[in-house]
């Protein structure tokens, strides 16, 4: 399938680019969007530096669905690269030490230091911390650490260590690394969980899934996945094994399917949602951003949660107008 490239958002302003994280926030809520991509980094039109600079802090919030997710994939990143290296990659010491880490990032967020830290994204700090209406209880605290724990033993069960010290040293094997490929002029970012090339010249790609199953078949994630496979590892559909893994699954695998329609229609998907992305710049030029151009979600089911509810002029709770 051809798809057309859009000259009308051409040039691309400088410092714009494209991921699924990206996406998936501007699809929740524009307003919100602006408030992380724009006034947060200093591309917002008539802001003043104090809104801005507390645009930063709250930008750099988690939450504890969020937090636990990371540093799940901490300890799995941690124990794939010990197991590339042919290092014991031992599952319950990786789990004191992520343990050890959670009861740290706890302690940071309850005390405020990110409210006082140089880099608020160097400090710990919790939506449910930072908001009173999101005031967790002990017991949930000491669930999620308890579910963490569950996940990174699920993981281990899953065989995926096994294959890592089956590679020889010299196979192509990418783990939580940052990269990205350029579509129609814009940087697509991905940061795949593990990939691997096979003996049978397979190319294998995992996503780690540490919440509920909720997505259908195929999602764009995983499909711009495939698409920098296919452009960068020069791997066609038919060599590529994607699928996610939900960790909190007794069935966890849930393989995609990749062929270069839906990998064309992924392509699709990402110029529509930059369009709408960049239909929204006031001024290209400069990459500036007017507020009053993003408009709140469609319904009030993300602002309870929401980061950014000390600076938006109309939070609203769920359930509400």
């Amino acid at each position: 399938m051809s798809v057309p490239p859009l000259p009308s958002f051409a040039p691309v302003p400088r410092g714009f680019s494209w991921s699924a994280t990206r996406h998936g926030a501007f699809t929740d809520c524009p307003r919100a969007y602006f408030y992380g991509y724009y006034l947060a980094k200093g591309r917002a039109d008539g802001a003043d530096l104090e809104r801005a600079r507390l645009a930063a802090r709250l930008a750099a919030l988690t939450s504890l669905p969020m937090w636990v997710g990371s540093r799940v994939h901490d300890a799995i990143e941690g124990l794939l690269r010990e197991a590339l290296g042919g290092g014991p990659a031992e599952v319950e010491p990786a789990i004191e030490r992520m343990v050890a880490r959670m009861r740290r990032d706890y302690a940071a967020s309850r005390d405020g230091d990110q409210l006082v830290a140089d880099d608020p994204r160097s400090v710990a700090r919790f939506a449910e911390h930072e908001y009173p209406h999101l005031a967790a209880r002990d017991e949930d605290w000491r669930t999620r650490v308890g579910e963490a724990q569950e996940m990174v033993r699920a993981f281990a069960a899953q065989g995926y260590l096994d294959a890592a010290r089956a590679l020889p040293r010299e196979a192509q094997a990418s783990v939580e690394r940052l990269e990205k490929f350029a579509l129609d002029g814009v940087d697509v970012w991905v940061k795949i969980d593990f990939a691997w090339r096979d003996g049978q010249g397979l190319v294998h790609i995992v996503d780690w899934k540490t919440g509920k199953q909720e997505r259908g078949e195929n999602p764009l994630q995983m499909l711009v996945y495939a698409g920098y496979a296919r452009k960068v590892w020069k791997a066609e559909p038919e060599r590529l094994r994607v699928r996610e893994v939900y960790l909190r699954q007794p069935d966890p695998e849930r393989p995609c399917t990749i062929t270069a329609e839906t990998i064309g229609a992924a392509e699709e998907a990402i110029r529509a949602s930059i369009g709408a992305m960049l239909a929204k710049v006031s001024d290209r030029a400069l990459h500036r951003a007017c507020e009053a151009d993003f408009e709140l979600a469609a319904s009030a089911r993300p602002c309870r949660g929401c980061f950014f509810r000390a600076i938006c002029p109309a939070p609203r709770d769920a359930g509400g107008p």
